[in-house]
């Protein structure tokens, strides 16, 4: 049928499945507020990582001779829980946007075409893309319920770790198949999915080596990079810059230096971040409000030197498995 293959528009769309009144969807979707928001987050997310790596080894003696990584971090006072907590509310918040709030005009954004339609009880094509997304977010939940739960329950060593490299493990292979179909926008998703695998390597890796700072500090770098990555996508893809826009084709080959750039600037910001931490820590400048979130075992290093920093890391290490909430987790 021509009809169907003019400009390579409906046979594009057969891999997306049919509209339930048998329209071939429109366009891509996606927004910019949509890529920009979710993009802010990892920011912050990979941001505290960073930062609580990069302290943690400032102060754990010469060369990080004491760093013990986490797999999520308090913080001050009653804000102790915030990780695991935001972990669990705003994914739930982000699928009850994905699948209604956001569709308030046309109604629950349902998986199956509904009695009545052209498609009765096939996949309602028109919203496959919303429940690929919806998929992203139970693997978030579920790790921070298992982050709560970890200080209460003696897990295996290294769990928490496992149900968090799950989230960027399944996101990556989920965006690793979301069908697009023109070649900026396969391109700047593909180098999403290789993002989102880079902190599922670091985060798998950090499970392996928990007293390898640069380990850790790479977890929360790629973090960063998927954040900035999506909020770079968002700018590419949805507003009216001509390079991307208007040569869509070029800006295929252009995404990866793009990509590159921005995951090298990234790790030259968090390593002058640690600069900065260590600086304050050997000029005793390092505020009150900054040591509050260290475990006591992290306090007292910045002075020892060589063996007498390994004994002493040997020591604390042992202690430290008696305490629950700075154990694994």
């Amino acid at each position: 049928d021509e009809h169907h293959t003019h400009n390579g528009g409906m046979a594009g769309h057969e891999g997306m499945g049919m509209n339930c009144d048998g329209t071939p969807p429109l366009g891509e979707g996606g927004t910019l507020i949509g890529h920009v928001l979710p993009g802010c987050l990892f920011v912050l997310w990979g941001s505290g990582w960073a930062y609580n790596a990069c302290l943690r080894c400032a102060c754990s003696g010469p060369n990080g001779a004491m760093f013990r990584s986490r797999s999520w971090y308090k913080m001050p006072g009653r804000w102790s829980l915030v990780e695991p907590v935001l972990k669990i509310v705003l994914p739930l918040v982000a699928l009850s946007m994905e699948l209604y709030f956001d569709h308030m005009s046309e109604g629950f954004q349902y998986m199956y075409c509904p009695k009545g339609t052209k498609h009765e009880g096939e996949f309602a094509g028109d919203n496959l893309n919303n429940w690929q997304h919806a998929a992203s977010y139970p693997a978030v939940i579920v790790s921070g319920i298992v982050d709560l739960l970890s200080l209460v329950v003696e897990f295996p060593n290294g769990l928490t770790h496992a149900f968090t490299s799950l989230v960027f493990g399944i996101m990556s292979f989920l965006m690793l198949l979301h069908e697009k179909h023109e070649a900026l926008d396969k391109a700047v998703h593909w180098l999403l999915a290789v993002a989102m695998g880079l902190a599922f390597l670091f985060i798998v890796l950090e499970m392996k080596a928990k007293n390898s700072a640069v380990v850790s500090m790479g977890k929360g770098v790629s973090t960063i990079f998927v954040g900035a990555w999506l909020i770079q996508i968002g700018r590419y893809m949805y507003t009216d810059m001509p390079e991307w826009t208007k040569s869509k084709g070029l800006g295929a080959m252009m995404a990866p230096v793009f990509f590159c750039m921005t995951f090298l600037l990234i790790c030259v910001c968090v390593t002058g971040l640690y600069v900065v931490l260590l600086l304050l820590v050997k000029m005793d400048l390092l505020p009150r409000s900054m040591r509050s979130t260290l475990p006591v075992m992290h306090t007292s290093l910045a002075t020892t030197t060589g063996k007498q920093a390994l004994e002493l890391a040997e020591r604390k290490r042992l202690l430290s498995t008696k305490n629950t909430f700075d154990n694994d987790s």
